[in-house]
């Protein structure tokens, strides 16, 4: 079992936990610890590791930690648009002006290279007093520019293991396969409206994985593309990508509905009351029986039980 440190810059590790401190546990569902200049992926640890915060000079430790969710490069406007405020900045033109002043560059400029994105998931945040000294003693090198991975069975990665505590359960949407939801794990807020969990994590990894296309469609403009979930959204387990389609916005709203489905044999079919209903649908009905673009790689095509699960309970 492998986790990495990684060197977190003071300021957007400030506003992002000055936004825990307002909710419970001192932890955000989702953050983009973006890196403004380099265009490599993480490759060093898998989905749902442990990726832990340490802040630089004079401070030298170990201040936070979460679940390292998904690397993909993401133009700014797009990480703006998922991740808003959990960019680390309090609003679009301080995030904007945090990457030209590590660039020396507009990232809204024409041809600007895209941000490096490491999405985190179930972030924690420690309060001062509980922050880890990591330095020399803990094989940190000050020549290191980025991050280190440890063993997390053997000292000192076992000191880090040791800060998860009982949240190494987190991030249950990272795991490798998709079971179908039989109870709501959703969180309320006071006004008892629920909480949707990592919408951002989940729509970039869709978006990844289908090569961001509509999956019905192909088609290629990504604000007008959704992340939909197949079986209804029930907690952030449903945020599985095996849970998930990209559609056109138009599919998307008619898939919630049930006037639109996918088969298990990854056939796109539209029921008979967008018809007899609406008196329209002419559009749609052309693409009936139009055989879905599923992801490259097998683990992340959707989960035929979900597809059955929509088709029986939602499609009519």
């Amino acid at each position: 079992m492998h986790g990495l440190v990684s060197l977190t810059d003071k300021r957007w590790f400030d506003h992002l936990s000055g936004l825990a401190a307002k909710s419970e546990g001192q932890r955000l569902d989702e953050v983009n610890f973006w890196r403004p200049k380099s265009q490599q992926a993480v490759r060093s640890i898998t989905p749902g590791a442990p990726f832990f915060l340490r802040l630089k000079r004079p401070h030298h430790a170990i201040a936070g930690f979460g679940f390292f969710a998904h690397w993909q490069l993401v133009p700014f406007s797009l990480a703006w648009e998922l991740f808003g405020q959990k960019n680390g900045a309090p609003n679009r033109e301080a995030f904007r002006s945090s990457i030209t002043a590590f660039r020396g560059s507009d990232p809204e400029a024409p041809g600007a290279t895209p941000l490096g994105c490491i999405v985190l998931r179930d972030v924690v945040f420690f309060e001062r007093e509980r922050w880890l000294p990591w330095g020399s003693r803990e094989d940190w090198s000050r020549n290191i520019v980025n991050d280190k991975r440890y063993e997390l069975a053997s000292e000192p990665g076992a000191r880090l293991l040791s800060l998860i505590r009982a949240r190494y359960d987190a991030a249950p949407e990272l795991t490798q396969d998709f079971q179908l939801i039989d109870c709501d794990t959703r969180r309320q807020r006071e006004s008892t409206s629920a909480v949707r969990e990592g919408q951002g994590t989940f729509k970039l990894r869709l978006l990844d994985a289908y090569g961001n296309r509509c999956a019905v469609t192909g088609e290629k403009v990504v604000p007008v593309l959704d992340a939909a979930h197949i079986q209804d959204y029930l907690g952030p387990a449903s945020n599985h990508v095996q849970n998930g389609l990209v559609l056109r916005t138009d599919l998307h709203r008619l898939y919630d509905r049930g006037l639109v489905t996918v088969t298990p044999d990854y056939e796109f079919r539209v029921s008979e009351r967008l018809q007899d209903e609406w008196e329209n649908g002419k559009q749609y009905y052309e693409l009936e029986r139009r055989r879905l673009r599923a992801p490259q790689e097998a683990w992340q095509a959707p989960s035929r039980e979900a597809l059955a699960w929509h088709g029986e309970v939602r499609f009519g």
